[in-house]
């Protein structure tokens, strides 16, 4: 019974300190455009956050997207679990892109195979690197409740050109976006958090493939 008192004193303790610290940095103003690299200027987006596109292009006129394999810049993990949930991540932040991609029906196809790309087809490449990746911990969103302490990071960095040509690019963050991580007490596994935030990345991707498209607002 102890036990149980002394944590709940704690984890409400802690709440509101870093309360006090998303209010703070919650008032910090940010501005409309954000310096890329090669000195591209991203635009902000109200889902995938940072994107640049070249001046005219619309993903139209292409046959087919090819989505290449998962690259990784971050440090090599130490635990074997985070580098075991960091390779499942590679694997399926593209299989998730190619399935919600497709299913718009702006590209023929969308292909994550290289050999399966047409010698005649006018191809766009997706290359997609993690740039951030975090496990998260259960524990810490145990103790730090609804606050985001101890939740999965992932920040990932594309560029998708034709041939040498760039034509877009984005940098898109999550960690633990939805509701239901949020609220998490800690106890579900870390990879079906991560799953939740990749899925919905991809979905993210895809919307915004398409209304561009289509040319219409972004929702």
């Amino acid at each position: 019974m102890r036990t149980n008192t002394a944590r709940l004193i704690r984890r409400f303790t802690i709440a509101p300190t870093l309360a006090g610290v998303l209010l703070l940095c919650g008032c910090a103003s940010t501005p409309s455009t954000l310096t890329g690299p090669g000195g591209i200027t991203y635009r902000k987006d109200p889902h995938l956050q940072k994107i640049w596109l070249a001046e005219g292009f619309d993903f139209q006129g292409y046959d087919s997207l090819y989505i290449a394999e998962t690259q990784v810049a971050v440090p090599s993990p130490k635990k074997s679990q985070e580098a075991e949930m960091l390779e499942w991540a590679r694997g399926y932040l593209r299989e998730q892109l190619a399935k919600a991609i497709q299913v718009k029906a702006v590209f023929a196809s969308v292909l994550t195979r290289e050999s399966d790309v047409k010698p005649e087809a006018k191809v766009l490449k997706l290359e997609n690197t993690i740039i951030k990746f975090a496990k998260g911990s259960g524990s810490a969103r145990f103790w730090a409740g609804e606050f985001g302490a101890g939740q999965p990071v992932l920040c990932v960095h594309g560029k998708m050109t034709a041939g040498d040509k760039p034509l877009f690019q984005f940098e898109s963050f999550r960690s633990g976006d939805s509701a239901a991580a949020r609220l998490d007490p800690g106890w579900t596994p870390e990879q079906k958090l991560q799953t939740r935030d990749i899925n919905d990345l991809a979905v993210d991707m895809a919307d915004f493939i398409a209304q561009t498209a289509k040319h219409q607002p972004r929702k």
